[in-house]
């Protein structure tokens, strides 16, 4: 049996894994007619088939082992569909909510989860997939897979090898000694930067506080209109892209929700997950070819105009690119991977309380960005919805997802049960999207 060693992104997200908060990379897909169980079940198949981390289980191993290998076997080995009829939205949420809370084991092949749910205003086709196996990006490959297979379209992949594929440290590693000390200089900013504790999303509507009596995660997903994505698409500011503007609306949104909430006030800042793939296959591969990074603004800087502030948030994106920053988070996994399995769990006992203070952002933004024309079911119609999400552990308790399909945006807030009721989730999630409209001072 082929087997493939964890790449450097691989380790943190299997071992910050819990059965109360999955790591759950979320994506779904709205067909504007019905699709057919049986003929989905063909068709996640054969998606396998094309991407070999997409069929995956992890080799077992003891505690004193330091390195993690995947198992892939030549096909998977059971198919981890559920089939829903929702009759009301309420009945959808709560199909979604449930996939999405589940812990996806990766000592079975596959490394993901389906549901499936018929509802008379189109069908909605959801993925959980383990974030230790995949990065939004690959999610969303495999979703595309899944949809072309459905339709009987042909489903290209670029001419190389996808397991090659995954060595982040030959795509963005240091490639000398002067590169990897000027990384662990930026390493050390950062540090320095954590030393004021992010400001934290104030709970609401909430009566349990303790992440691990309330378990799971709930969504609040945005569709905007054209007219009403163009709208914001067009409060850009050059050089700031709308992936800049999102950031600094999110940052304003979570001080207006903290000044009405009487949350703290203070430095807020935003983990950016960063792809890593060439342009060239940008959107292929099934796997973590994912760095993470973070902006943030100081309490006085959040208070101008957006314009000013997806300015600001613009300087630090370019800076970041310029300097190779996504690569700072590749060298510096490194670190910690020699250690027997027993301690790279044990981290994760320990990094609440220890990383939760000052190393661990007030929220998580991630975009998809523009994707390609919308996919085609075929006879159960064109895709008309796409939402996606990273996971969102506490202390962070929420986070946002962004896909845009043609000039229609989606943006969907997940959040943990212990961060917001489904009240107060709509309430911040509607705040986030009038701040991007510009109704909100």
């Amino acid at each position: 049996m082929q087997t493939t060693g964890f790449n450097i992104v691989d380790y943190p997200m299997f071992n910050l894994d819990r059965p109360q908060e999955s790591m759950s990379v979320h994506i779904e897909v709205r067909a504007s007619g019905r699709i057919d169980a049986e003929k989905l079940c063909r068709a996640i198949w054969r998606a396998t088939e094309t991407h070999p981390m997409a069929r995956a289980r992890m080799q077992a191993h003891h505690e004193g082992v330091t390195r993690y290998k995947w198992e892939i076997p030549a096909r998977m080995e059971h198919l981890p569909l559920e089939v829903v009829d929702a009759g009301t939205q309420a009945e959808v949420s709560d199909a979604r909510a449930r996939l999405q809370s589940l812990p996806i084991s990766l000592l079975a092949s596959p490394p993901f989860a389906v549901t499936l749910v018929h509802h008379k205003g189109g069908d909605y086709l959801m993925l959980n997939v383990n974030h230790a196996a995949g990065d939004g990006m690959a999610t969303f490959r495999l979703m595309t897979s899944i949809v072309r297979q459905y339709a009987g379209e042909a489903d290209p992949v670029p001419d190389l090898d996808p397991l090659a594929a995954r060595d982040l440290k030959n795509l963005v590693g240091s490639r000398n000694t002067a590169e990897r000390i000027r990384r662990i200089g930026m390493f050390l900013d950062f540090l320095w930067q954590a030393r004021k504790e992010p400001v934290r999303i104030k709970p609401k509507g909430v009566s349990v506080r303790d992440p691990d009596k309330a378990p799971g995660y709930g969504f609040h997903l945005m569709k905007l209109s054209q007219k009403e994505s163009r709208q914001i698409m067009a409060r850009r500011v050059k050089p700031a892209t709308i992936n800049d503007m999102l950031l600094a609306g999110l940052i304003r949104t979570i001080r207006l929700w903290n000044d009405n909430e009487g949350g703290r006030k203070g430095r807020i800042s935003v983990m950016m997950p960063m792809n890593l793939r060439p342009q060239e296959w940008w959107f292929e591969v099934f796997s973590n070819i994912v760095s993470m990074v973070m902006v943030s603004l100081e309490g006085d800087e959040q208070t101008g105009d957006l314009a000013q502030m997806m300015t600001r948030i613009n300087e630090q994106t370019a800076q970041l690119k310029e300097a190779g920053a996504t690569g700072v988070l590749v060298d510096m996994l490194e670190v910690p991977l020699n250690l027997p399995s027993i301690l790279k769990k044990r981290l994760n006992d320990v990094a609440p309380t220890f990383l939760g203070r000052n190393y661990v952002d007030s929220t998580v933004l991630s975009n998809l960005g523009r994707l390609a024309s919308p996919p085609n079911f075929g006879d159960a119609g064109h895709v008309v919805e796409c939402y996606f999400t990273p996971p969102c552990h506490m202390p962070l308790g929420a986070s946002v997802g962004a896909a845009t399909i043609g000039d229609v945006m989606h943006l969907t807030l997940r959040y943990r049960n212990a961060q917001f009721s489904p009240e107060a989730a709509q309430e911040f999630g509607e705040l986030y999207r009038a701040v991007l409209r510009g109704d909100v001072d």
